[in-house]
């Protein structure tokens, strides 16, 4: 049984986008899609996450699904979690590159 966010509720996902010349210190909570091709200083929680490729997040993720193609510099709690093209992810800005 799929007791996830998305299973339970049958309605389509909102989307909430963060543009390009945005920076947002603090926290980002969204029961949705998040997209960011902005900054944000902070953790973010949502359902599911796309990081555009002018963006940069300095905080910790947590969703159910999370595509990366800017720049993450923090922790990803996810069900699945996918990387596009290279990109610096993690902590110490380790380059990681997609299979």
């Amino acid at each position: 049984m799929d007791t996830s966010a998305r299973a339970q509720n049958s309605d389509p996902l909102s989307i909430s986008t963060i543009g390009e010349d945005l920076t947002i210190t603090g926290n980002v909570t969204s029961t949705g899609e998040l997209h960011l091709d902005g900054r944000i200083h902070g953790d973010v929680h949502c359902v599911s996450l796309v990081l555009g490729e002018t963006a940069r997040l300095e905080g910790n993720v947590v969703a159910e699904d999370v595509m990366v193609r800017g720049h993450l510099i923090g922790s990803v709690r996810a069900l699945r979690a996918h990387l596009r093209r290279e990109r610096h992810c993690g902590r110490d800005n380790n380059r990681f590159r997609p299979v």
